[in-house]
């Protein structure tokens, strides 16, 4: 009777699959046609069967990379005066008791005479209906499916069919309504059009709760028939075939096998074969009507990587996927990473020095209202981040040629699992270095090591974060680039993440991982992008270790910039080279101010409260008590606040700092005659001694020429000093501390905000107060003629002294009270003392010639902001 059932239930299923399968060949169309070379045809058997329509917006200036619009599902229905493309109502109304009808085109009709139905895309195509292909919004938003842009120029150029998919090419130009009507922006409009056809695919949504444990690209949200629940389906691939990523033929020879390497990468994540890579054929170019397809593009300052899709808006089935890889992760030896490295610092020379303009691309996409790619990274943070990187890299003395391209292929080989990553549905993950068992020293450590080729076996069980999905610092994608190529499994996130969205492996939930995506980086200030440590306390340290360490490297770069530059039309004498004093103090001033943000209890950390289950007012005080015992113990892991906040500055207020680390290299103290005399042998050494500009040739510098690159460095670190003391002291103005007297109810004497405040008042009071040696005001007092002792730092610097014992930001209101009340009595003795104020019954400072009348006010401006004790 059981084996009787079994074969029942079986046969019903086999039939209930056959029924299903014949409904669904009998709701798809058959596929569309060319007619002509422009036209299309419909076959009258597909009027009213649902047809996949896609659409992928390509820019016609600077680099035609493709951005996906949102997919719709449409059927065509034939009129009188032509034929009307509609939008399948499904997931956009809440019933169907009620007629609706969604059109989004009417196409005049040229034949249809015969079985097919001959139309003018061109002249019915007079709109871009267009959205993102993900959404990143949780509710329901009919106007995302509504918004259009006018193509008031336009024509249809090819029309192609490739495997069943009709490929129509139309360039336009492209209004909007809203934004700049004058503007008028040049795009190629690619349409696929394919029968729609169901399939055993299964849709799969993420709730709240996952949601805290990775997350997938999402499909627009829909209304289910009745209920009116919203659902959003994941973005990811059917597996059921491989998936099959093809890399472009202009892909470089030198680096086809580690973007191969990269692609292959995620079937370790898959636990078995389910990706392939191929190269495409010759001409074959992204958006590809059947081809997933990983897209070099030769733009050496790109500054980005980026994925793309094509997806259904019903079920998140990803149709097709691109990815784009530029040549600026190509450095190709030496030569051509120090040229990379000269031409990414002009780049972010050009943008600090004038405000930022949208144009190009990301103008034309913003004035249509449309989002960025899944993937795309700020140009200008990505110049930045990978300057700093190379400046690390070429600073070794052992860098040769052969490393330089290893380097390379590790980095493209992280980049294009990155960004593969993407389109296999999975979103970033900038919580992922949190989860590194490298320390910072050991990172450090394996760069040379790699650079020179050693014996790396003793880093295969270590990790730089759970997932390729970071954005990792640069050794950190060299590490990881590395480990792809190199070890058995996958990061851990990665595989416990497509386990999940594509097996229903459950394992990622138990939470063991750490992961933070865009939404969580706006909201924990743990989760950022390309920083690298332990913890957020560790990965500002160690920037403010890297920028102390290679300061001179990058100084000297600058010279080399400008001494051979691509063009000999484009040489600066070195009396020239632009060396901006408030650029280089940012380096160690931003380090220190995202250090100052963990004592500011509306701080939050991912790493603290995901131990908690729920985060709310009810548990508040513990959630603050488990940040604040965080925050001490990295502290104290570096050696405390003195070492972290204080060491480095050019300053001496008897602080408490170690002589080393143990997990990261100690910053150093910024002294000019320590950078100067760094930088004398730097110049002398073989990295610098003799270089390759950026035209190629080889150049060795001369002594006039190095006697004018210590002048001017050393006017530059001589200034650093100062800058370095002004920026932080304005971070100290703006810096809340009150996470300690919140989470504990106290306020210690001795504890890490108590350690803080005594040392900001003590350099306050050492910034205010100290003076020249040498008197260098000069002038009259009435007929007297006095010298009087100028005090050492400017005017500004000291103001921002002052201003940093403000009341508002402190642990408490009257945390530098007294410090304020001594420090103003000091100051205003030595100002009377050195007038000789005392002496006058009614001073009046009419009385004072104007060098000294400035000097004497300025001293006012700053006791204002320091009031006296009231007693006295």
């Amino acid at each position: 009777m059981k084996i009787f059932r079994s074969f029942l239930l079986s046969a019903i299923a086999v039939f209930f699959l056959a029924c299903t399968a014949q409904s669904a060949r009998e709701k798809a169309g058959p596929p569309l046609k060319v007619s002509q070379k422009t036209r299309v045809a419909i076959p009258k058997s597909g009027l009213g069967k649902e047809y996949m329509f896609s659409t992928s917006l390509i820019p016609q200036s600077v680099a035609a990379t493709s951005k996906g619009m949102l997919g719709r599902v449409v059927f065509f229905e034939q009129f009188e005066d032509g034929l009307d493309m509609y939008e399948t109502t499904r997931g956009r109304v809440v019933t169907e008791d009620l007629p609706a009808r969604r059109l989004m085109a009417t196409f005049p009709i040229i034949d249809d005479s015969g079985s097919d139905i001959v139309i003018d895309f061109n002249a019915g195509m007079r709109r871009l209906a267009y959205g993102n292909w993900y959404s990143m919004d949780t509710l329901f938003d009919a106007r995302q499916f509504e918004r259009s842009a006018e193509l008031p120029q336009a024509r249809v150029f090819e029309v192609v069919s490739e495997d069943g998919i009709l490929a129509i090419r139309q360039a336009v130009q492209a209004r909007s309504r809203v934004n700049d009507p004058d503007l008028e922006t040049r795009y190629e409009i690619r349409y696929f059009l394919e029968p729609y056809r169901s399939s055993d695919f299964q849709a799969k949504e993420l709730n709240s709760e996952e949601n805290r444990h990775l997350r997938f690209f999402q499909a627009a949200s829909k209304i289910e028939l009745e209920s009116g629940r919203l659902t959003q389906n994941i973005s990811r691939f059917d597996v059921s075939e491989p998936v099959v990523f093809y890399y472009s033929a202009n892909t470089p020879e030198n680096l086809r096998e580690a973007v191969e390497e990269g692609i292959l990468y995620w079937n370790k994540a898959f636990g078995k074969e389910v990706i392939q890579a191929r190269m495409a054929p010759e001409g074959v170019t992204a958006p590809d009507p059947s081809r997933n397809i990983v897209q070099w593009v030769p733009w050496d300052l790109a500054g980005f990587a980026y994925a793309d899709a094509l997806v259904d808006p019903l079920t998140g089935e990803m149709i097709r996927g691109q990815a784009y890889l530029t040549s600026a992760f190509d450095f190709q030896g030496t030569e051509r990473a120090r040229r990379l490295l000269r031409s990414l610092r002009a780049l972010v020379d050009e943008d600090e020095s004038k405000e930022k303009e949208d144009e190009g691309e990301d103008e034309a996409l913003h004035a249509l209202h449309i989002g960025q790619a899944g993937c795309r990274m700020d140009t200008i943070e990505f110049a930045k981040k990978l300057a700093d990187g190379l400046e690390e890299v070429l600073s070794q003395s052992e860098l040769s040629d052969q490393a330089v391209q290893r380097i390379a292929e590790a980095y493209v080989r992280d980049v294009t699992a990155h960004e593969v990553g993407h389109v296999l549905g999975l979103r970033h993950n900038f919580a992922a270095s949190l989860d590194a068992t490298l320390s910072p020293k050991e990172l450090d450590q394996f760069l040379q090591d790699f650079i020179e080729g050693a014996d790396l076996e003793k880093y295969k069980e270590k990790s730089s974060g759970n997932s390729v999905m970071e954005y990792p610092i640069f050794a950190a994608s060299i590490f990881d680039g590395w480990k792809i190529a190199n070890a058995d499994e996958a990061l851990a996130y990665d595989a416990a993440a497509i386990r999940f969205g594509y097996f229903d492996d459950e394992g990622i939930l138990e939470g063991e991982l750490s992961f933070g995506s865009e939404e969580e980086s706006g909201i924990y200030a743990d989760v950022a992008r390309r920083d690298y440590g332990l913890d957020p306390i560790e990965a500002s340290y160690r920037d403010l270790s890297v920028a102390s360490r290679h300061l001179p490297n990058a100084v000297i770069e600058r010279f080399i910039a400008g001494r051979a530059p691509m063009d000999p039309r484009d040489r600066k004498k070195l009396e020239a080279v632009e060396l901006s004093v408030s650029h280089y103090a940012r380096r160690f001033s931003e380090p220190v101010n995202r250090i100052l943000k963990w004592f500011d209890k509306s701080t939050r950390s991912l790493v603290v409260e995901r131990e908690f289950a729920f985060v709310g007012d009810i548990n508040e005080e513990e959630r603050l008590d488990e940040h604040w015992k965080r925050l001490e113990k990295s502290l104290e892991a570096l050696g405390g606040v003195d070492q972290v906040v204080f060491a480095h500055l050019p300053v001496r207020i008897g602080l408490k700092s170690k002589d080393k680390l143990e997990r990261l290299e100690k910053a150093q103290k910024i002294e000019a005659s320590v950078l100067k005399e760094s930088l004398e042998e730097l110049l002398d050494s073989e990295a610098y001694s003799t270089f390759v500009g950026l035209d190629g040739e080889t150049y060795t510098w001369t002594d006039e020429e190095k006697t004018v690159i210590v002048e001017r460095s050393s006017v530059l670190f001589e200034k650093l000093e100062e800058a370095v003391l002004l920026q932080t002291l304005e971070r100290f103005e703006n810096a809340p501390r009150d996470l300690g007297l919140a989470a504990t109810g106290n306020l210690d004497d001795e504890d890490s905000v108590a350690t803080l405040e005594k040392r900001i008042i003590a350099l306050a009071k050492y910034v205010i107060l100290k003076r020249e040696k040498k008197p260098t005001i000069k002038g009259k007092v009435d007929k007297a003629y006095v010298e009087v002792p100028d005090f050492e730092y400017a005017y500004e610097t000291r103001m921002a002294a002052a201003k940093a014992l403000n009341d508002k930001t402190g642990s408490f209101e009257s945390w530098s009270k007294e410090a304020k009340q001594s420090i103003h009595a000091e100051l205003k003795n030595a100002v009377e003392g050195s007038l000789n104020i005392g002496l006058f019954k009614d001073f009046d400072d009419k009385i004072l010639s104007r060098s000294l009348r400035e000097w004497y006010l300025q001293q006012q401006g700053l006791l204002k902001l320091l009031p006296p004790d009231p007693k006295k």
